[in-house]
Formats: C-alpha cells, structure tokens, sequence
C-alpha cells in the first residue's frame, strides 16, 4: 500500500515537515467549513469581540479571515503553482495563523467573557478564553513551524 501511495504522491509528502504541513491544513479546513456552515451570522460573532468600527468592519474581518484561509490551503496541500501564487499563499498560513492570535486575545482582553471565539464561526460555541487563546496560540507557532522549516529547507534546496 505504502508503494502505491508514494506513487500517486510527491516524495517530498513523507517527511515529517509536510505531515505538519498537512495537519495545519486539515485544522484551517475544519475551522474554514464551521465558519462558513453560518456565515451570515460570523460577522456579528466577530463584533461581539469588541472589533473597533463596528458592524462594517466586522463584515470586512470575516471576509478576510475567510479569504485568508482559504488562499492558505494551496501552500499546505503542496499543490503545483506559480511561485509568486506559491510564497502568498505560504504567507497568508502566517497571516491567517496569527489574526486569530490577535482577534482571540483582543477578545479576552475586552472582557468578553461570554462572547463567541469565532474559531469555529458560529457553528460551534467556542467562549472567548484560556482555551480558545492556547489553541490560537498553538495555531500560530504551528504555522511559523510550518513556514520557517519549509522556507528554510527551500533555501538549502536551491544552493
């Protein structure tokens, strides 16, 4: 089965850099379907955090954090693109990672107690809290794991 597989698959896919690569990007798809099951509602959970400017900016946060994560997944799935499509999407895994970072701790530090997370959009009740800001911080060391060991495997590769 294992020849098979390394068949149908790059050979790079085995190491242990792109399983964690792998992982992130099933964890970004699972937060990515939950947000957008309620999508019509994920604006108002993300201005419950105490978003400045309100119910618009709130609508702009969710469209980009939607957007972020979806323009993530080609880097973390090793799909054959562009170069320049490539390093933007490696970026947006950073970008993606730590603005949950910053929505979850701007949140917990509003005093929000009872307001949604938004990590699983409104789908699942996530409180804003330790929880949810460990598991935003693990999110981003994750992805600057992910990032910085592939950036610097890359760079070994070229020379």
């Amino acid at each position: 089965m294992k020849t098979v597989s390394q068949k149908l698959f790059p050979r790079q896919l085995f190491t242990p850099a792109h399983r964690l690569q792998l992982v992130l990007a099933a964890v970004l798809i699972v937060m990515l379907f939950m947000q957008l099951f309620t999508f019509e509602r994920f604006p108002t959970v993300l201005k419950e955090l105490g978003i400045p400017g309100g119910a618009r900016s709130s609508v702009v946060v969710a469209i980009a954090m939607v957007i972020a994560e979806l323009m993530s997944l080609p880097w973390l799935l090793g799909v054959s693109i562009r170069p320049l499509t490539q390093r933007i999407s490696r970026w947006m895994v950073l970008v993606t990672a730590y603005s949950w970072l910053i929505l979850t701790a701007w949140g917990m530090g509003g005093g929000n107690d009872h307001a949604n997370s938004g990590l699983l959009g409104d789908t699942i009740y996530w409180p804003v809290g330790f929880l949810a800001l460990t598991y935003a911080l693990g999110l981003a060391l994750i992805a600057t794991a992910v990032v910085a060991g592939r950036s610097f495997f890359d760079t070994i590769k070229q020379r």
